[in-house]
């Protein structure tokens, strides 16, 4: 009999960080037999890059809110990774309250009745700055056959909501550890690739754009090569600045490169400066210096795998900060990352059981 499975996440946006845990939803799910693989996107992006990863997969579209009683149309559901769990609200009136948890009801609990499995793995789960909101993802969380989360605090969550199978595993992109490891690398003395992101949520964290922009006019003058690399599309704002610097910005593009096209732009540098998570597992991966700028818990979580000394920044830091890291010494901490690759590959087996059911 034929499954219908369904990948849900941030899914076409062309994200690399999120189009990375995609290709590796897709390996898993190659491998398991008679099954029809669909995936949801908002119908204000394109995503039509998702066929060239997965020719079969089936994409639907959806406008404001995924339908009432929509999952129940499937026999698995895939939370593929990422941090889809969460909620940067202040406060959550009554009326919304139990409208959420209504809404919750309908689309993970009735369809759970009525078949329909959910599990997740390399998910990210809070902030929450409300009580009101953990409670209304409690009650979602709590119908997932099982659930491997990328960090301590999610871990910590999971706990909390007293969910019966949540698994610490760190991110999935260590699955990636071999292809990587096989690139062929030249290191360069002086080329710095500096990989920030945009941070909305708290504004004052923005700082540290502005800073990485006048630490690049200082590597430049050093004669270091730079190259920004961005995720996704940042505001234009950015990309003139670097422009009119002289500076080299590479935007990640999945109609134009493979997820190895746009790794092998950075795999030779010496040293790299980021904001975006996921940089800091590849360039890990990759067995490159890494300094960390933390918007979030879970850029220190994962510098502290590959490091026993991460260099972690604040993003409120200093431009004098940026500087010292250059002559920092890294020393890679290779029997953790072993303990911590050995638990992905143990929940990512946990998967692949689950989707053969």
């Amino acid at each position: 009999m034929t499954k219908k499975i369904l990948l849900t996440g941030y899914i076409g946006r062309e994200n690399f960080g999120d189009d990375l845990l995609l290709k590796i939803a897709l390996d898993n799910i190659k491998k398991i037999k008679n099954n029809e693989v669909y995936c949801i996107v908002p119908e204000t992006v394109d995503a039509l890059y998702l066929l060239q990863y997965y020719p079969k997969i089936k994409i639907i579209r959806y406008k404001k809110t995924i339908p009432v009683f929509f999952y129940k149309s499937f026999d698995k559901v895939y939370f593929i990774g990422g941090g889809v769990f969460f909620d940067y609200g202040k406060e959550i009136n009554t009326k919304n309250y139990f409208k959420r948890k209504i809404s919750n009801y309908l689309r993970y609990n009735i369809p759970k009745l009525l078949g329909t499995k959910y599990a997740g793995i390399g998910i990210g789960i809070g902030p929450f700055i409300n009580k009101r909101s953990q409670s209304i993802y409690q009650s979602m969380l709590k119908n997932f056959d099982f659930l491997g989360v990328r960090d301590q605090k999610s871990y910590e969550y999971g706990k909390l909501f007293d969910l019966k199978k949540v698994y610490l595993a760190n991110d999935l992109s260590l699955l990636l550890r071999n292809e990587l490891t096989a690139l062929k690398r030249s290191k360069t003395a002086c080329s710095v690739i500096i990989c920030p992101r945009s941070y909305k949520h708290y504004k004052p964290y923005e700082k540290h754009l502005e800073v990485l922009m006048k630490f690049s006019e200082h590597l430049l003058e050093k004669q270091y090569q730079v190259n920004w690399c961005f995720f996704q599309s940042e505001e234009e704002k950015i990309m003139e600045k670097l422009e009119s610097k002289g500076i080299l910005s590479t935007v990640w593009n999945p109609y134009k490169m493979t997820i190895m096209d746009f790794v092998s732009l950075f795999k030779n540098a010496s040293i790299v400066f980021t904001s975006r998570m996921h940089m800091v597992y590849v360039a890990g991966l990759l067995g490159i210096n890494t300094v960390s700028i933390r918007v979030d818990p879970k850029l220190e979580y994962a510098a502290r795998l590959f490091n026993r000394k991460p260099k972690i920044l604040d993003p409120l830091t200093n431009l004098e900060e940026y500087i010292g890291c250059l002559g920092s010494k890294f020393e890679f901490d290779d029997e953790k990352f072993e303990r911590e690759y050995n638990s992905v590959i143990s929940v990512s087996e946990k998967m692949k059981d689950w989707l053969a059911k």
